[in-house]
């Protein structure tokens, strides 16, 4: 037998407390609606390499700057975004509009293939 020591044991009673505080179905609903969003964003300024699975949204890696401002999970040339509650619209419009700025001549170049 192994106990795991990776969290205070404060976390249980806090979880606890927070499963009846939100309406947990609307709020995944939310997250996903986001997600549904982003990936539509992306789609619509050019990025045909973009995909969604639930909450994960896929996309080409952007310069490590943009990375590590919006705390991009990246492995390889592949970047994702998880969409979790305390996303809103307006940080994923900071982020899309960044996001294709930079990646704008890249989109251009991918659809003259």
């Amino acid at each position: 037998k192994m106990i795991s020591g990776s969290r205070p044991g404060s976390v249980a009673p806090l979880w606890m407390a927070r499963l009846v505080q939100f309406d947990w179905e609307k709020e995944f609903q939310r997250c996903l609606d986001n997600a549904i969003y982003l990936e539509k964003r992306l789609v619509e300024a050019g990025c045909t390499q973009c995909f969604r699975n639930y909450l994960n949204v896929f996309f080409p890696k952007p310069s490590c700057a943009l990375c590590d401002r919006h705390q991009l999970m990246t492995v390889c040339q592949q970047s994702q975004v998880i969409v979790l509650g305390h996303v809103a619209r307006g940080h994923l419009n900071v982020f899309i509009d960044e996001y294709t700025e930079e990646m704008g001549d890249i989109f251009a170049s991918q659809l003259n293939y």
